[in-house]
């Protein structure tokens, strides 16, 4: 009833600023107001929307692939809603409705730092984490196959033939799910400015990787079938030592991470059943004092 009551007075109180706004002023000065007010807001977006790109969010989201479209200023937009949303279902309407009832204030403080992502312990920052550090070794995988589909491709040709770095990923890039708009990127900047398509693509995939591969289709172009088999069996060597390297690294992580859940989950369950144990040893000395 009460919120009946506030929300017909909210009402009428915005209908009486109204009324007197539009008798105080005139037509061409509410319509200077109303553009005046449209500037303002159009400043204030794009200047929301720059800190945002420069934020946390949105490097973390741009890492991560931006997940379901999500950028920084959507995901700030999303977290600010649903900050106010919960502070007004836990902390607004129970004060309206029985002001008897304690305000819960503790639940919106622990949505806003649970969504945060500049906080280490924040479950955001982990989900996102996660997810950016699984495509980027999609992405590693992804490269590491391309130097073969590029040897392959580079074996195909004929011993007087010069390489067309521009031919040979076109017709490779559909075979990636990861790397394939980096490639079609290189590839519409390639004939225009080959040094712009190199750092395009060192850019959109990340890492000294990508800058690497990148160097190398830079060189391969209008080399000759043999240098450029040499080119990329040299590197090759490389990034396969490495890519191995890394796996061997991210297989001991994960062996660490699964031994320390489970040994803090036999941890919990040993404390468990000593307190249990505690706990029937204590019921019965007392019932036999009784």
């Amino acid at each position: 009833m009460l919120l009946i009551v506030y929300s017909v007075y909210t009402a009428c109180l915005l209908f009486g600023v109204r009324i007197l706004y539009y008798s105080l002023t005139s037509i061409n000065q509410r319509e200077k107001y109303r553009l005046r007010f449209r500037k303002k807001l159009l400043e204030q977006k794009e200047s929301f929307e720059k800190k945002t790109e420069a934020h946390k969010s949105d490097e973390l989201l741009a890492l991560a692939g931006y997940p379901l479209g999500v950028n920084g200023t959507r995901f700030q937009i999303i977290r600010a809603s649903v900050v106010v949303v919960s502070f007004i279902l836990f902390t607004i309407y129970p004060l309206l409705t029985n002001p008897a009832l304690d305000a819960q204030l503790i639940y919106p403080v622990m949505i806003y730092l649970g969504m945060s992502t500049e906080l280490s312990f924040s479950p955001t920052r982990w989900m996102l984490s996660a997810i950016a550090n699984d495509k980027k070794d999609k992405r590693l995988t992804e490269m590491f196959v391309f130097y073969d589909v590029l040897k392959s491709e580079l074996e195909s040709l004929g011993p007087g033939q010069e390489v067309n770095v521009y031919n040979l990923i076109k017709d490779s890039s559909s075979l990636f799910n990861h790397i394939d708009l980096a490639l079609i990127r290189f590839i519409s900047l390639w004939k225009t400015d080959t040094h712009m398509a190199k750092k395009s693509f060192s850019s959109l995939i990340g890492g000294e990787y990508a800058e690497t591969l990148g160097e190398i289709l830079y060189r391969l172009d209008r080399t000759s079938k043999a240098e450029a088999l040499r080119i990329i069996e040299s590197e090759a060597e490389v990034f396969s030592f490495s890519h191995n390297e890394r796996q061997l690294q991210q297989g001991s992580k994960k062996k660490n991470i699964y031994f320390l859940f489970f040994g803090i989950t036999n941890a919990f369950i040993i404390v468990w059943f000593i307190l249990f144990v505690l706990s029937l040893a204590l019921d019965s000395m007392n019932s036999s004092n009784i």
